[in-house]
């Protein structure tokens, strides 16, 4: 059993701690040797700072404050080098990616834009969780300075409410054919997006038909 559980909202519910007998590996990336708390991502331990976290986040400082049970001081409180404090509903790629943005995103290049796609949509959605305005925006932003598919726009758009990003997404879409969307294209819109988007181009079709089958009107100024 899980010493602590992560629900959609980044909430975390204290059960019984797990202690670290080893069982874990260190992730030496992101283990700060000041950080004031260790967290537990898949199988991985991140030792980082409390500060920079509840800073960022109103919502993460008030996940850490619920009560845990124990007394300030207690060998067991989650979130030490012996209880780390489980997170779930994250990857470990995940939380790195967040980690990057946090400690290294200032003087780190990203390589290629298979890379910057894959960090700013780890970061939108530990944002998105956390409630990290300036985390949000900033993957936002970066996200649309490089091209995306149609269908990625749809996919993380639904997925974190970018609905700027909903109108382009599906005039691009229309712009083509359907046929030409890949299955991997389909799963990322969503199939119930998917037949919404086929009906559609369904009646365009019928009303330039219909368009096209009607004659056009006699012009008043050509008339004996």
């Amino acid at each position: 059993m899980s010493d602590s559980s992560s629900n959609n909202t980044g909430a975390v519910v204290h059960n019984a701690p797990v202690m670290n007998i080893g069982q874990w590996n260190k992730n030496l990336t992101y283990r700060m040797a000041d950080g004031s708390i260790v967290l537990r991502v898949e199988e991985y331990l991140h030792k980082i700072h409390l500060s920079i976290l509840t800073a960022l986040s109103p919502n993460m400082a008030s996940i850490l404050a619920i009560p845990s049970g124990k007394p300030i001081g207690d060998p067991t409180q989650e979130g030490t080098e012996l209880y780390p404090l489980h997170l779930m509903g994250f990857t470990k790629q995940e939380m790195d990616d967040f980690l990057f943005w946090i400690y290294r995103v200032g003087w780190t290049p990203i390589s290629d834009d298979a890379q910057k796609e894959r960090v700013m949509a780890n970061l939108l959605k530990v944002a998105d969780v956390w409630e990290i305005a300036v985390g949000r925006q900033y993957a936002i932003d970066n996200l649309e300075s490089m091209y995306l598919p149609p269908s990625r726009r749809l996919e993380l758009a639904r997925m974190f409410s970018i609905f700027h990003w909903v109108e382009p997404a599906v005039t691009e879409i229309f712009s083509g054919k359907l046929s030409a969307l890949s299955v991997e294209d389909i799963g990322r819109v969503d199939i119930k997006v998917y037949s919404i988007l086929v009906k559609g181009m369904e009646r365009l079709e019928i009303e330039m038909r219909r368009t096209a089958n009607v004659a056009p009107a006699d012009d008043p100024r050509h008339a004996s």
